[in-house]
């Protein structure tokens, strides 16, 4: 409650001081041993540069709540969980922390004293590399699952989602992940059409692409078929660790495309109930710019557009946090004077326009996904105990 109330919502399984606090209960003689608690950012900062530094976004995103908004380490909430020297020194993100040391030189091929800026978590980096630099832009990231960061001039307090300050000066982030996306995609793949993994060994043929053929010939809602796509828990907005799947509609009219286009729609409502989130809290969500592998699948960024009746549009560089690095830095030694440069550097590839038509048609069965959770949450609460 006291965590709440300083930071706006409670730690949860994901904060890394639950990760730590775990360690320090399971495997003392490893906790005993430990120098630094650090994110990999910090790790490779830390082996470039000499020095323990994390950007104060994700000190706050991340470390909750070991760290102060301004990067300072808040004392007395690491009492029970490990020692403030334990944690590195919390510095704006593009702030130059150090430079190339002699010995990092030599194992990385990198010019000696070259500047290193703090740097920060990949789903933040990434959400840069696409554009997330005022309030009101939203970045999905379509990876193994989906990750949301959507850009506010103000605190987001909101027990479904996360508000944090931002990495770019006086902004916060709002920050929400599914846990189903590339993953589940992966499981129709494995369970349903072996065969476009058999297709793929023996031509060549992307398994992924065979398993889309035919998708967009079935029609929005996938004749009455609803799928839940929570075949691992959920993180927000439902933050359900024991949800579960549900495929409900089915009938002997359905093939298994219906079921795979099913799937996709589900976690497309998901991204609907999101933007759904942020508009009752005042953000006024107009696009989505989205990141990461999912993007090279053109039918299911038009359903996302479709389902959420909003833009979608993908970036010309699509390398992700990388990319979004390479921008911090050059603002970090001066070359852009700030965030707001890199309007101008950013470019995109597609724009999925939203079809008004098919919006209307997803309505009613967006309803019911919602409705579908709220109904059946202690079934599949229950469920979950036989399948752990």
């Amino acid at each position: 409650e006291k965590v709440k109330k300083l930071f706006g919502r409670p730690i949860c399984s994901g904060d890394v001081s639950a990760k730590i606090l775990w360690i320090k209960n399971h495997e003392p003689e490893v906790y005993r041993r430990t120098h630094k608690f650090l994110t990999g950012s910090s790790y490779l900062t830390f082996k470039l540069t000499g020095k323990y530094v994390i950007d104060t976004f994700l000190g706050m995103a991340s470390f909750r709540p070991l760290y102060y908004p301004d990067g300072s380490i808040h004392k007395e909430m690491c009492k029970p969980i490990c020692m403030p020297e334990q944690l590195a020194e919390g510095m704006p993100v593009t702030h130059i922390c150090g430079t190339v040391t002699k010995q990092a030189a030599k194992e990385t091929g990198l010019k000696e004293g070259t500047p290193v800026i703090t740097g920060t978590g990949d789903s933040a980096a990434e959400a840069i590399s696409v554009g997330v630099l005022a309030p009101g832009d939203l970045m999905v990231q379509f990876g193994s699952s989906l990750f949301f960061y959507c850009c506010a001039d103000r605190l987001i307090q909101d027990e479904r989602v996360r508000g944090n300050p931002f990495l770019i000066p006086e902004t916060y982030s709002v920050a929400a992940g599914t846990n189903n996306g590339g993953t589940l995609q992966k499981w129709y793949l494995e369970q349903l059409f072996s065969e476009c993994l058999e297709r793929e060994k023996t031509a060549g043929l992307n398994a992924y692409e065979e398993m889309m053929k035919g998708i967009s010939e079935i029609a929005p809602g996938s004749d009455g078929l609803i799928t839940l796509p929570y075949f691992a828990g959920e993180r927000t907005p439902l933050n359900d660790p024991d949800a579960r799947g549900m495929i409900v509609g089915l009938s002997l009219s359905h093939t298994k495309r219906h079921l795979y286009r099913s799937a996709l729609e589900g976690i497309g409502y998901s991204v609907a109930q999101h933007i759904d989130i942020f508009r009752e809290n005042g953000l006024p969500v107009k696009r989505i710019a989205a990141a990461g592998g999912g993007t090279k699948n053109a039918v299911w960024m038009q359903m996302v557009a479709d389902i959420a009746g909003v833009s979608l549009e993908t970036p010309k560089e699509d390398i992700g946090a990388a990319y979004g690095d390479a921008l911090m830095a050059a603002i970090g030694v001066g070359f852009y004077q700030g965030f707001s440069d890199l309007r101008q550097v950013i470019q995109k590839k597609c724009i999925y326009k939203p079809d008004l038509e098919r919006h209307e048609l997803y309505k009613p069965f967006r309803k019911l996904f919602d409705e579908l959770y709220r109904c059946n949450q202690e079934i599949l609460h229950s469920l979950s105990k036989h399948n752990k």
